[in-house]
Parts: structure tokens; C-alpha cells; sequence
């Protein structure tokens, strides 16, 4: 095999050369300078060509050093083209990966009769919403000079939500080897692709193409519930093999063995003998360790937000050395505020344990992250009057501008990740007067395990590519999106058990569930 070769092509395009044999042009995703490469990363690029090398000359090339503000990403790709017709001056197979990819895609519409073959990687013909989220935010944070916190976000966006803030510190200490001198090539390169689009021009491309992982896929359906009268809006290259087993809706009002408000707090000081049932949501709890003698038929249950906002003011559940007790932990400024509207800014984390929770709104900003553990959390959602005539919910937004009565996913956003659907039960009161109003807003959440009931609420979903939902949903309108390896399994038969409550938002009550049927979810109550 021919030694390496590295330098500038014709028009300063930065590349690296190994093998022999027809021109393989290997075109990569961002870095953070146009230059040639070394160290780690030229070890990295050598790596991928070698196994090539063996049948190719293989051209690793980047984007020209020294791009001009305003720089489109035909005049990107147009410099490669210069310099594939200047120094190698023949067709050439060409690969792109991410935004190479990009390049590559806009070469082969601009300059099809330079292109033997196409591969791309990892790429479309336009950003996704995702993509472009992602990088608006990596170019603010390199243009407010904090360039290690863009190369961060980056590097965490590719891991499962659960692991992005525990790897947040790592990843600021590996990005510190791969900041920029000058960041302007790279700036001005995220913003050509935020406007590049060549959906109408993909005619123009004449060489046989193949796309790896570049998004479409399909959506797969186990099945979901509506009721009667509904409708659901089901994207392209769907697979339905729902709906699920023949539950009736609207439900018979169950006849609750001991009902209760969710919007009922539980009683401070906590976790004391001397406060109401022992100040705390669990009856377990209160019998075990702060003596209370009575039994379910006098439990009045009580909701667990106070869990919430004493890991929001003791960091880690911390006080000092001392351990506190019933308290969620969280990071990154989670707010729940005294109206009862829990919002996670981005990059946050909340961790419920088992019990009931009940918001008046729900926001989760991009890449944050709510894990369950310790059993199964119920979630109300609740709406305010006229809505729900008992509602304790102001009408108004929320201090941080949050719809009442509303429950937001945003970008690579999860709910109990890897974990059991029946542990985490989200219950929206919507609108049943007029439920197309309210909405549920699921916008490319990553990796999430849920059971979703909103029978007065639209339901939007729009799952980015290799996202999945696992669990059930129940909405008026159901709209998905389309999308690869997404798949609702929605038997909500599954979330009755024997052993612990089921709730049925409907009726905003709580019964036993016990003598079920899948043709009456609520017999036994």
C-alpha cells in the first residue's frame, strides 16, 4: 500500500491521502478547523481509510480553509469540485458523513458528471428540526466564547438522554482538545447548512446512490386508542398493526373505594409524627415509620410534589452531611413553582420516585430528562376551570410562559429511559367540551417509557429517526410523525395491577383494581 500524502488541494481544500487505485473522496462532518489533519483526529481519519485503501485512493478531505461569510453550500461544494477536477481530474466516488454529507449531496446536484458513485452517511437532503436546534445552539455558544460548552453539546447529543448530564463534565474536559484557534470556517459552515435544501434538485443527481442511516424510515404501530369519533393522522411508511383489544370510551364512571383529589398536598412539616398521616404521600410510609395506625379505607392520598421541590432546594438531597428524606433529586434549575407548573430547562434531570405527582403544566425543555425509580409514578396533568370545574389552576401562563393545563416534549427530551412503561402513568385532563383545543405536544423525544392517556387532548407526536416510545397512548387525536424503529406498544389493559391503584383520568379518581376485563376497564372499581 502507497505511503500517506497531506497538504491543500487546489483552492486550499485541506486533505489526507492513502491507498491505491480509483479516487475514493472521503468528505467527514464538522471539525472544528479547516486544516489538515493530525494528532488524534488524523490517527481517526486513518483509521476509517485504511480498511478502503486496499481498493481506493482515498482523499479525506475537508471543507476549504478560509470560507468567506455568506459562503453557501453550493459555493462549498463548488471548491471541491475545483479541486477534484484541478489535482485528481477525474469522476470520483464520493462519500459524505453528516454535514460532509451535505457537501457531498450539494456536489452531486451542482457537478453530477464528477460523481461516479454516492454514499451518504448520516444525512439528508435539509436539516431535520433536530439538527438545526442543534446547531443554533453550538453556534451561540461559540459566538458567546464558550466553545468547549458547543463541542460539549455536541458530543453529549449523541448519547442516550439518561447519560448527557452525567457525561456533561467529561465531555467540556475532552473538548478543550479540539477548540479553534479561529472558529469563523466553522460558523460560517453551520450556517450554510442551515439553509441548505436540495429536495426539489435530488433529480439532478445521475450517479447510483446509496444513504446509510440518512433518516425516513418507518413507524410502527402495536396500536393506540381512540374515542369514538376521533380521528388519528398517521404519517408515511407507516406499519399498523394496532388498535389494540376492544376497550370501550367513553368509560363507565367507576364507583372509587376511597376517591381523592390530586391536587391535595401533603401536609408540612414533612415526614413528622405529629402532622397528618405523618406528612408524607405514602401510606407505606406513614404506617412504617411514623406510626400511623390506620389502614386504605381511611388513607386520604395526597400528592408527592413536596418531593420535588426538597430536591430542588437541597442539591444531591443534601443538608449539609444529612441525608434528606422523601426528596427527588435534580440538576440544572428545575422549577416547580407554587402554582403547580413543573418546567425542566434544557440539559436538566428530575428523578421521581414511586408515588403521585400533579402538575397544571409540564414542560420539558431540549435534552432533559425525568427517570423513575422505586416503582410507579402517576403523573395529573391537570387542566384549569372551565376545563375542570374543581381546578385549583390559575388560567393564565405560567411565569415562564407555559400554557395551563398543557404537557411539552421538546428535542431529545425522556421519560423513564430503559425502563418499564407501567412505572410511569401520564394522566392529562385535557378538555372534554372541546378537546381539539388541548394539546400534547411529543416534538422528537428521545428514548422515553411511558403509558400517555389524554382522551380529551390532541396528541401530536413528531419522533426524529431512531427514536423509541415504548408504552401506551389514549388521546382524541393522535397525529405521528414519521420516523425509523418507533413503536407504541399500547395495551393499556397492562397498566392495571392487583396490587397497586389504577387511575382513570377521565373522573380524576382513584379506585382498586380488581375483576378487570379488557372489554370493562373500569369493573371491579
Amino acid at each position: 500500500m502507497p505511503g500517506e500524502a497531506a497538504g491543500f488541494l487546489h483552492g486550499n481544500v485541506p486533505y489526507l491521502k492513502i491507498g491505491d487505485g480509483p479516487p475514493l473522496v472521503v468528505v467527514p462532518g464538522l471539525t472544528p478547523e479547516h486544516d489538515v489533519p493530525s494528532g488524534l483526529e488524523r490517527r481517526v481519519a486513518l483509521a476509517s481509510a485504511r480498511p478502503l485503501a486496499r481498493d481506493f485512493t482515498v482523499y479525506v478531505v475537508n471543507r476549504k480553509q478560509g470560507l468567506k461569510s455568506g459562503e453557501s453550500m453550493s459555493d462549498i461544494a463548488g471548491h471541491l469540485a475545483r479541486a477534484i477536477e484541478h489535482d485528481i481530474g477525474q469522476p470520483v466516488f464520493l462519500q459524505g458523513t453528516s454535514t460532509g454529507g451535505s457537501v457531498a449531496l450539494q456536489l452531486a446536484v451542482d457537478r453530477p458528471e464528477l460523481v461516479r458513485r454516492l454514499v451518504l452517511v448520516s444525512a439528508a437532503y435539509r436539516l431535520g428540526p433536530l439538527g438545526l436546534a442543534e446547531q443554533a445552539e453550538m453556534a451561540r455558544l461559540i459566538r458567546a466564547g464558550q466553545p468547549r460548552e458547543a463541542w460539549a453539546s455536541v458530543m453529549t447529543s449523541l448519547l442516550p438522554s439518561a447519560l448527557r448530564g452525567p457525561a456533561r463534565p467529561l465531555s467540556r474536559l475532552a473538548a478543550g482538545r479540539i477548540t479553534p484557534a479561529d472558529p469563523t470556517d466553522l460558523l460560517v459552515t453551520l450556517e450554510a447548512e442551515d439553509a441548505f435544501n436540495v429536495e426539489d434538485s435530488l433529480s439532478r443527481v445521475t450517479a447510483p446512490t446509496l444513504v446509510i442511516g440518512g433518516g425516513g424510515g418507518t413507524t410502527v404501530i402495536d396500536g393506540y386508542q381512540l374515542p369514538p369519533g376521533a380521528t388519528a393522522s398517521i404519517g408515511s411508511n407507516v406499519v399498523n398493526n394496532g388498535p389494540t383489544t376492544g376497550i370501550s370510551a367513553p368509560y363507565p364512571v367507576p364507583t372509587p373505594h376511597y376517591p381523592f383529589p390530586s391536587a391535595t398536598d401533603t401536609a408540612a412539616p414533612y415526614d413528622n409524627a405529629t402532622t397528618f398521616q405523618g406528612g408524607t404521600c405514602s401510606m407505606a410510609e406513614a404506617q412504617k415509620n411514623y406510626s400511623w395506625t390506620g389502614s386504605s379505607a381511611t388513607w386520604q392520598q395526597t400528592n408527592c410534589d413536596y418531593e420535588i421541590s426538597r430536591g430542588i432546594s437541597n442539591a444531591n438531597c443534601f443538608n449539609g452531611l444529612t441525608v434528606v428524606t422523601d426528596c427527588d433529586t435534580s440538576s440544572g434549575s428545575v422549577n416547580l413553582d407554587s402554582n403547580h407548573d413543573l418546567y425542566l430547562p434544557n440539559n436538566s434531570s428530575l428523578v421521581l420516585g414511586a408515588g403521585f405527582y400533579y402538575f397544571c403544566s409540564l414542560y420539558m425543555g431540549n435534552n432533559s430528562s425525568i427517570s423513575i425509580i422505586g416503582g410507579q409514578a402517576t403523573i395529573f396533568i391537570d387542566s384549569p376551570k372551565p376545563a375542570d370545574p374543581t381546578s385549583p389552576c390559575a388560567t393564565t401562563n405560567s411565569a415562564l410562559g407555559v400554557a395551563p393545563g398543557t404537557f411539552t416534549m421538546t428535542q431529545n427530551s425522556s421519560i423513564n429511559a430503559g425502563g418499564s412503561a407501567l412505572n410511569a402513568q401520564i394522566l392529562v385532563f385535557g378538555d372534554p367540551s372541546n378537546p381539539t383545543t388541548a394539546s400534547v405536544n411529543l416534538t422528537n423525544n428521545a428514548s422515553s417509557s411511558f403509558a400517555l392517556s389524554a382522551p380529551y387532548s390532541a396528541v401530536n407526536m413528531s419522533p426524529s429517526n431512531n427514536s423509541t416510545f415504548i408504552g401506551a397512548i389514549t388521546g382524541y387525536t393522535v397525529t405521528l410523525g414519521q420516523a425509523s424503529h418507533f413503536t407504541y406498544e399500547a395495551d393499556t389493559s397492562g397498566i392495571q395491577t392487583n396490587s397497586a391503584p389504577v387511575f382513570y383520568p377521565t373522573y380524576w379518581e382513584q379506585c382498586n383494581a380488581a375483576g378487570y376485563s379488557s372489554s370493562t376497564p373500569t369493573s371491579g372499581c
